[in-house]
C-alpha cells in the first residue's frame, strides 16, 4: 500500500508538472490510501481554479465528480481520528503544517510508503519516515 498526498492526487485532475507520473501511479496495481481530509483538499484545489477563473464551472464540476469516483473506486480513505494525535506531534517536531503531517502519520500507522510532490514535506518528512518519496518528474531542488 502507498499513501499519496493531495499534491499528488491533484495531478490526477489538474494539468500540473508531474501529472504523467501521478497518472502512472494511479494506473498501477499498488493499493493507494490517504487520510480522509484529502477529499476536501483536492476538491478545494479544483474549485479554486473555478473561483480564480482558470476553469469554467462545467469543467470544475466534472473534475469534482471524477474525483469522487476515484475516491469510491481507487483510493482507500483513512479516518482522521486515528491519525490526529500522531500528526499533531509530528507537526510540532518538524515545524510543519498539520494537514501534511496527517499523511506522514497515515503512512507510519499502516507501515506504508508516502509519495508527495511537495518538496518541503519530502525534505522534512525524511527525518521521521524513511519510506517517503518525491513524485518522479518533480525537481527535488
Amino acid at each position: 500500500m502507498i499513501v499519496v498526498d493531495a499534491s499528488v492526487a491533484a495531478k490526477w485532475l489538474l494539468p500540473e508538472a508531474g501529472e504523467q507520473e501521478a497518472q502512472a501511479l494511479l494506473d498501477g496495481e499498488e493499493r493507494l490510501a490517504a487520510p480522509e481530509t484529502i477529499r476536501i483538499e483536492v476538491a478545494g484545489a479544483v474549485i479554486k481554479r473555478y473561483r480564480t477563473g482558470t476553469m469554467d464551472e462545467t469543467d470544475a464540476r466534472s473534475r469534482c465528480e471524477f474525483w469522487q469516483s476515484l475516491i469510491d473506486n481507487r483510493l482507500h480513505l483513512l479516518p482522521v481520528e486515528g491519525l490526529f494525535d500522531k500528526a499533531m506531534g509530528l507537526a510540532f517536531q518538524l515545524k510543519h503544517g498539520l494537514p501534511d503531517c496527517l499523511y506522514l502519520a497515515a503512512a507510519g500507522n499502516i507501515g506504508a510508503g508516502l509519495i508527495t510532490a511537495d518538496r518541503t514535506l519530502f525534505e522534512r518528512g525524511k527525518a521521521v519516515h524513511d519510506r517517503i518519496q518525491l513524485l518522479a518528474g518533480i525537481d527535488p531542488h
